[in-house]
């Protein structure tokens, strides 16, 4: 049977109607948010910030200008370099005949100003192994977790983020750096315990904070 164009114009129209009310209330429901932010205390806002628990990747501290505040941007450089990292993966399979999965690794590097250029990389890991398609307990015993699924993805966020580091502290000193990432740092599946702790401590602890520090160092210096 034939796609009835008629009737299906008439319900896009219709759901049109939706959007619209959809965008203006999310845009005030903004404004609100805006307006109750103001109204935090700076010592308040930074109390309520301080305790982050378990979760000090995304901690969102503040100074004296409470939740909201501006800075003036910097002065714009004339030679720098943009830097990104992304990845992809493939899922484990139980239809294939061999266990593994795949993560892919992207990135590149864009010099301005003198010198200037473009570098792009690409840097596939095939885990076929058992020490790389399980996360075990360091306890001696015998819990182990298949890295699948959300886990799949939140390895794969980790390696992003050392990638990031190795790239940013591979590049010469004499000129700022803009590293990009995008995805999430909050492991939600992570933390409300989908996962052994042991999981979290070797992804989170051992690996991701590491990864960050490195970044935090190389902006300071």
């Amino acid at each position: 049977m034939a796609l009835d164009l008629g009737l299906t114009t008439r319900q896009l129209l219709s759901s049109l109607d939706g959007v619209v009310n959809d965008a203006t209330t999310r845009a005030q429901s903004l404004d609100d948010a805006v307006d109750r932010a103001l109204e935090v205390a700076a010592d308040e806002a930074a109390f309520r910030t301080a305790a982050v628990g378990r979760r000090p990747y995304i901690s969102a501290r503040t100074g004296p200008e409470g939740l909201l505040g501006s800075r003036p941007p910097p002065e714009i450089p004339q030679e720098w370099v943009a830097l990104s990292v992304d990845g992809s993966h493939i899922d484990v399979d139980r239809h294939l005949p061999l266990r593994c999965h795949l993560i892919n690794l992207g990135g590149c590097i864009i010099t301005y100003g003198r010198d200037f250029g473009c570098r792009l990389f690409s840097e596939p890991t095939l885990a076929v192994e058992d020490d790389d398609l399980y996360i075990r307990s360091p306890d001696g015993t015998r819990g182990e977790t298949l890295i699948a699924g959300p886990l799949l993805g939140a390895l794969r966020t980790v390696q992003e983020v050392e990638r990031l580091a190795d790239a940013v502290e591979s590049l010469p000193d004499d000129r700022p750096v803009l590293a990009l990432l995008d995805g999430t740092l909050a492991f939600w599946d992570l933390q409300r315990g989908n996962y052994p702790r042991y999981v979290a401590d070797l992804l989170i602890g051992d690996r991701l904070q590491p990864a960050l520090a490195r970044l935090r160092a190389a902006s300071t210096d």
